[in-house]
Parts: structure tokens; sequence; C-alpha cells
């Protein structure tokens, strides 16, 4: 296969692809990666007997020392034959196999990106050469590096946009700055991408230039927002550069509104995501669920805001790096709900597998409550798998979290570390209510846990935590110890909720009694144990 971007370990990767190597980074991986320098020209043969093929570019040049590869699930069997051109830098280039190629497989020529007026291809099957292309186009087209064209669709009305390819898969290509703001102009129009699949061909660079996210309408009441159904697939590139400065409003993210969506390989690099109520303004802490402001200054992530009603989201090989910043409402409820990765609403299945945060100094996630390094509130049931962070996170009230804010009952945490400083510091706030609860919802992994035993056990596995719990209440005072060994913070659901059970590294804490003033009582594999809510110290 010539890749538009080959990953291998260090010193392990292809060396025939010359053409396809460009600037080598390390990734998360501790791999290297290299984007291709060229357009890549896909052809399929649909004929047997075929022995060359010959591809003239009219207005530009064939990368003449490149290799052709067969494109087989079990790897390149074919390597090139002899790829001939009459000069280095001529613009037409003749592959020959002897021994014919294999009909129905797809074999690509990498050509230096150009703007062509005339793409022309011929097979020779026996001795004669037949012209199966000749394509001239109205106007002069763009072949654009780090993209692949399909040669049979180059006149075909194929390129929906700038920057957007609608490939023979029917995935939507995405190649550049202008491709997002058409995915977002499209999704903010109504159009929700469910089972389609929209897909990045290369490194884009938003510039900080404030975004709209990918399903916002801030004139439109909560729940009928317009939202992301489909996939988004990174191919292993990265976003760079988002900010988001939309002071009175919140649910943002580089996607705002999303419902049963997928996300996966792609890192964001560099995020500045800031929702604040106007300082001049009153905090409108009303809260009325049926207006969209009841959301301004929370429901943040650098991926997802939050999802419309519940169904399912997975994010896979999704990646934060750089300098991350992310900062919701601090001095009122609606600065709840923020995390690294989702902010989260409804009752969702989340899934998160092999996610990072990792922050570069000087980064941090704030909100008023339920904050925390990947999610701020999932009410649904959700896993985390492999996820790690090492990102500070600040919160008022309670829920801070190294990884999830409020975690549900029935969620598991496996493998996942995090590292960051977690602080959680209700002193400087003017607050109208306070619970003695509060300042032990606090957590490494989870601020907290919702919902009661009914929906299931949250277990934590073959996870750790080695940053600094602090916090703080609204006089001053901090726990001297905290719940569930400092992984998990206190249940945000007490009343009624006796027998409720959290698993940490298979020591079992479930709780006493159905009170909230009893709370922090647990039998700890089934002994009492007693971490009552006036053990402070000043």
């Amino acid at each position: 296969v010539i890749p538009v971007e080959q990953k291998g370990v260090m010193g392990a990767f292809d060396p025939t692809a010359t053409f396809a190597l460009a600037t080598g980074k390390y990734s998360t991986k501790d791999e290297l990666q290299f984007t291709n320098l060229y357009s890549l020209l896909r052809i399929t043969l649909k004929e047997e007997g075929v022995t060359a093929v010959k591809v003239t570019v009219d207005g530009g040049n064939i990368a003449g020392e490149a290799k052709v590869q067969l494109n087989l699930a079990e790897g390149p069997v074919f390597n090139g034959g002899t790829l001939a051109a009459t000069d280095n830098g001529s613009n037409s280039v003749t592959l020959v196999c002897d021994e014919g190629f294999e009909p129905n497989e797809k074999y690509y020529i990498a050509v230096a990106p150009v703007t062509y007026t005339n793409i022309k291809v011929e097979l020779l099957k026996g001795e004669t050469w037949t012209v199966v292309k000749n394509t001239t186009p109205d106007n002069p087209k763009k072949l654009e590096a780090n993209h692949i064209y399909n040669i049979s669709n180059l006149d075909d009305p194929k390129t929906v946009a700038d920057g957007v390819y609608l490939n023979e898969e029917g995935v939507y290509e995405i190649s550049n700055k202008a491709g997002l703001l058409w995915l977002a102009e499209q999704v903010n129009g109504g159009k929700t991408f469910e089972g389609e699949a929209v897909s990045l061909v290369s490194d884009i660079d938003l510039n900080n230039e404030n975004w709209t996210p990918i399903g916002f309408n801030s004139n439109d009441e909560a729940g009928n927002e317009p939202y992301f159904s489909g996939t988004f697939d990174g191919n292993e590139h990265s976003i760079n550069n988002l900010k988001i400065d939309l002071k009175d409003k919140g649910g943002v993210g580089l996607f705002g509104t999303v419902y049963n969506a997928t996300f996966k390989n792609f890192t964001l690099n560099n995020v500045d995501i800031k929702a604040v109520e106007s300082e001049d303004d009153p905090v409108n802490s009303s809260g009325a669920e049926g207006k969209k402001d009841y959301i301004v200054g929370g429901h943040l992530g650098a991926v997802v805001g939050y999802d419309a009603k519940a169904g399912t989201l997975n994010f896979e090989n999704v990646h934060l790096t750089g300098l991350i910043k992310i900062e919701g409402e601090t001095r009122a409820a609606q600065g709840q709900r923020i995390g690294g990765i989702i902010g989260g609403r409804s009752t969702s299945t989340v899934n998160f597998k092999d996610v990072t945060v990792m922050g570069g100094a000087g980064s941090y996630i704030k909100g008023y409550c339920s904050t925390a390094g990947v999610s701020g509130q999932i009410q649904g049931v959700a896993t985390y798998e492999n996820v790690k962070t090492d990102i500070d996170v600040h919160a008022v009230t309670f829920g801070a979290g190294g990884i999830a804010g409020i975690a549900r009952h029935g969620s598991t945490f496996t493998d996942c570390s995090s590292a960051g400083d977690i602080i959680l510091d209700a002193s400087k706030t003017q607050l109208s209510s306070y619970s003695a609860n509060y300042p032990y919802r606090v957590g490494g992994i989870a601020g907290c846990w919702s919902e009661d035993s009914k929906t299931g056990v949250l277990t934590v596995t073959g996870c750790s935590y080695t940053g600094t719990l602090t916090s703080i209440d609204k006089d001053g005072k901090s726990p001297e110890v905290f719940d569930y060994a400092g992984y998990v913070g206190r249940g945000y659901n007490l009343n009624g909720c006796q027998g409720s059970t959290v698993i940490i590294s298979g020591v079992s804490y479930v709780q006493a009694f159905n009170e909230a003033a009893n709370s922090g009582i647990y039998y700890v594999n089934d002994k009492l144990t007693i971490n009552t809510a006036a053990n402070f110290k000043a």
C-alpha cells in the first residue's frame, strides 16, 4: 500500500516508499509518522491481461522515482515491476508488470501537487495500447498533496466543496480548514450525517480563529439543537490551534451537540475554550431546562460539548496535547459538566478507549462542578479503557476528577491513570447553598458517583493516580481523609442509597446507610469503616 500517512516503529517503515516520507515526528506511542508529500492517483483495473499502464499528467510532474505497490490486505506482493519515466520530473509514467495486473485491485501512482489541464490513462493489452481515460476539465483542477484521487472520478462532480471530496466508498474526505467549516455549515443547517463517515486526509490548522462548533445553534431550545450523528475518523491526523470564545454560551467544543456518533484516530493539539458569562452581566442561575441558556458557561469539551439525547458515543484513539485551556463559568451552577474530551448531558452510553489528555505547562480545565480531565458528567453508563490524563483540574463545589467529574454506577475504569493536580476550592466564591458532603466529592479518577446500586457497581481496576488532591470548603477547611482511598469522591445521590457499591482494585466499599447525614460510613470488605463529614482539618 502507498499510504496517505505511514507509521512504524523507528527504523521499521518502508524504505522503498521514499516519496511518501515528509517530516518525521514522534507519536504518543513512540512511533514515527510520515506524511505524504505527493498526490496519489488511484487506478482500479477492471479487466485481465493488462501488462502496462501509462499515465500522463499535462501541467504537472510525475514523481519519477516513486514506487507503485499493490493494495492487498495481506501486504504488498507486487513491488512496482518497472516504473520508468523519460526524465526525472517527466509528466508521463509507465508501470509494467509482465505477469499482468490483478483486476479489481487498486494501484497508486505518486504525482507532484499540481494544477492539471489534462490526465490521460492508457492500458497495454497484448500489443495494443488503449486510451481508457482522457480527462480535460473545463477549468484547471488542483491535485493536492496528501490526498488520494480516484482516476475514474477526476471529471466526476465528487469534489463537494473546497477541501471536501466524496470518495468511491461514500466517505467525505476533508483536507483543509475550509472542509471543516463546510462540515460545520452542513450540520448546523440540519444535516446529521447519520450512517455516514467523515475522514481527515491531512493535518489541519484552525489558526486560533474563533470556531463555531459543528452542531451548534445559539437560538435553538435545548433538545432541538442540530447535531452530528456520523463517524469522524481522523486517520491519525491532527487538528491544531482550536479556539472557542463564546461568551454567554455553552455546549461547545470542536463538535457542539452530537447523538449516536463515533470519534476516532486524531489528535487535538493546542485547545483554548472559554464560555464564561460577561463580567458586566449578572450570572443567570435560574437553570431553566427549557431554554438553551441553562447551559451557559457549561457543557464544554474539546471534542464534544454534549450529547443531544440518549444514544451511544464512542471515543477511540483520541488525544489532546499541547497547551490545553478549557474554562467554564465558575460563579454559578451553569458551569457544570466540563471535560477535556466531552462535557456531557444526556443518559447516553459512552465508551472511551485509548484516550489521552496530556496538557503542556500552563494547561488546565476549570468549572463550577462536575469538571474533569476527560468527561464532565456522563449520565449513562460509561466505560474507560486505557485512558490517561495529565492536566490540572479546578472546580468550586463538587465533582472534580482526574478522568470523570461524576461517574454513574455501572461504569468501569480499566487500566487508567491520572497525574494532574485536582483542586476543589469553595472558599473564594459566595455560595447560596452548600453541603457538608461537597468537600469529599473529589477524586483522582472520578470526582463522585451518581445513582445507586440498582444501576450496577462502579468498578476501578488497574488504575493509578499520582497527582495531588486538594479540597477546601467554604470556610477554608479541608478533609483529613478522602473517600474510596482518594480514587473516587463521595456519592452525589446519598439518600436511599444503602448498599451502593464501589470497587477499587478489588476492595469493595458498600454504602452502610440510606441517609445523607450518615454518608462516609462504609462496609470495606464487609468491615464497617467511618469517614464522617465532620472529619476536617483547618
